[in-house]
């Protein structure tokens, strides 16, 4: 249920991410664009932690239903394409609606995983998240062009609310133990969901979850100025890089140990990005798109087994809540801060500078974390 229910949700999510939101500001500076984005990840830096640490008190199931009917709310404001400006209390309702769903199914599954299969089975859980990436973006470009933008925005409502049903569905093992509810300031005071064990990891995958955001802001764009048909295209083939990553590495890592996939894919994200830096074919675009899923995918499954490895039961919530961090901030950083960057670098040069992050990744690896 867990499976089908991430399926379902990051269809709507890898769909708005990567094509509906961008399709929807496709008119507007670019400027205000990745601000529009990267607000998302402003809302999910607040949330997440606090996420963390309402999750380690027990009750997952209504953190999570809280996030889901918010996602839901969130994607029916998309529909009324209210512009630029009316986007984004929804962008930041959906982005705190991120770290309570997503962790929240995140931590039931982890607490569920036996100990030497945690990699091979966090790499199932998040295949069927690529999955839906495989044919979400496409599939909803097509509702776009042969319906409307608001059509496409409900349908990632509706699969909201199959992913929510399915979670229901779960239960919650951990609620039997829950702890109560302390004083309100402790309740909300985010650095109860920070876990210390978790940042240097989760700096590892923003050195990817960086690049990777980035693209999802710029690749419409950037397709455009090359004159390149159908991009969505770049998901498919990073659909496929992921899925076969997913499949592969949390099991090498379980079997030869983390590092031993980690450092590789680091190093395979640098190249897909100096890749997708002279595409100007859907070959080159499609190449690009499978490398860097590849890359993207084999470090978070990676790392999050890592994460796992690391924490207590006491503190596992709040290490999760930690680690996908990385997303808000990649969101930030490659959506608001690197999209500013392109007005004065161009979009090329951008992906170029993106390659540097894997290649520090690998050396605070080798100082700090081996």
């Amino acid at each position: 249920m867990a499976t089908i229910s991430t399926h379902f949700f990051f269809l709507g999510y890898h769909s708005s991410t990567n094509v509906l939101v961008p399709e929807a500001l496709e008119s507007v500076p670019i400027g205000l664009a990745g601000f529009v984005l990267g607000v998302f990840g402003f809302a999910g830096v607040i949330a997440r932690p606090i996420t963390g640490g309402l999750l380690d008190l027990g009750r997952h199931q209504l953190w999570l239903r809280i996030g889901g009917i918010a996602t839901i709310i969130a994607f029916l404001g998309y529909s009324l394409n209210l512009g630029p400006w009316g986007f984004i209390p929804f962008r930041i309702l959906h982005g705190t609606a991120m770290g309570f769903f997503a962790t929240g199914l995140l931590a039931l599954v982890a607490e569920a995983l036996p100990i030497n299969r945690r990699g091979l089975g966090l790499g199932i859980f998040q295949t069927a998240n690529t999955l839906s990436l495989f044919y979400g973006p496409l599939l909803m470009k097509n509702v776009t062009e042969a319906f409307s933008l608001e059509l496409a925005f409900l349908l990632g409502a509706i699969s909201t609310g199959i992913a929510l049903i399915s979670a229901a569905a779960i239960g919650d093992p951990k609620s039997i133990v829950k702890k109560p509810f302390p004083s309100r300031w402790i309740l909300v005071n985010p650095i109860n969901g920070i876990s210390s064990r978790a940042i240097l990891p989760m700096m590892i995958f923003l050195s990817t979850a960086t690049g990777y955001m980035a693209i999802t802001g710029l690749l419409p764009k950037f397709a455009a100025a090359r004159d390149i048909a159908g991009y969505p295209i770049f998901w498919q083939a990073a659909a496929i890089g992921q899925l076969f990553s997913r499949s592969l590495s949390g099991g090498l890592s379980d079997r030869f140990g983390r590092g031993t996939v980690i450092v590789p894919m680091l190093l395979l994200m640098s190249v897909g990005l100096i890749t997708l830096s002279i595409a100007n074919t859907v070959p080159m675009l499609l190449l690009a798109g499978l490398v860097i899923g590849l890359a993207n995918a084999g470090v978070q499954t990676t790392i999050s087994a890592l994460v796992v490895d690391r924490s207590s039961e006491k503190d596992l919530s709040s290490s999760l809540a930690t680690y996908t961090l990385a997303w808000d901030f990649g969101a930030i950083l490659g959506q608001t801060g690197f999209g500013l960057l392109v007005i004065s670098l161009g979009m090329s040069n951008v992906f170029l500078l993106l390659t540097l992050l894997p290649l520090g990744a690998i050396l605070l690896y080798f100082r700090k974390l081996r």
